[in-house]
């Protein structure tokens, strides 16, 4: 039998995907419009860095703020029971993928105000899920193909576990794929952005 969640506990994947991962999402592409109006980015040109490196540096600093977020929230709300390893290996995935997103996205604008139409509107789009996450009735399959439907349940199982180990599966291995594609999407579009500076 398994036991129900109290909801102030169930609040913990969602401030998870909400804060740990999904902010990188946020902060990344924030980064890269300073970057963009500093000039930063065009340095690149005659710096011996490549590319790679650079957005490198960008993933780890949102994986590295991502794992602190979670740790605090986790050990402080639900203490030493969760399997860290788990969480640990499905936010790094989550981090990389949402930083990845913003990557992508900043790649299209050149600052903030350009983007700020597509930034809400993917937020509002990635919120979505959420709905189906605190009322399980409400699983259209237009939300469930949406990232963060897998993100959302994904944290929970992990945290709270069912014996469900199939959606673990399915999100770790969908976050793999997108961070693989992601990552050779995002050099191509930062090689082409370069190029046209």
């Amino acid at each position: 039998v398994v036991k129900e969640i109290p909801f102030n506990k169930m609040m913990i994947p969602a401030f998870i995907v909400m804060e740990s991962i999904l902010l990188g999402y946020f902060l990344i592409a924030a980064l890269i419009f300073m970057e963009k109006e500093e000039g930063t980015i065009k340095a690149l040109f005659v710096a011996p860095a490549k590319i790679t490196e650079y957005l490198f540096s960008k993933v780890i600093l949102m994986v590295i703020l991502g794992i602190i977020s979670c740790l605090i929230l986790t050990l402080l709300t639900i203490g030493y029971t969760v399997n860290y390893i788990w969480l640990m290996i499905y936010l790094i995935f989550g981090s990389v993928a949402a930083a990845l997103l913003g990557l992508i996205l900043a790649s299209f604008f050149d600052n903030i105000s350009q983007a700020s139409v597509w930034i809400i509107a993917v937020s509002v789009l990635f919120s979505l899920p959420f709905l189906s996450y605190f009322y399980p009735s409400f699983a259209p399959n237009l939300v469930r193909v949406i990232p963060t439907y897998y993100l959302l349940f994904t944290a929970k199982e992990i945290i709270f576990p069912t014996g469900n180990s199939g959606i673990v599966w399915t999100g770790m291995m969908g976050l793999v794929i997108f961070n693989i594609i992601g990552f050779i999407l995002t050099v191509k579009l930062y090689r082409k952005y370069l190029l046209l500076e």
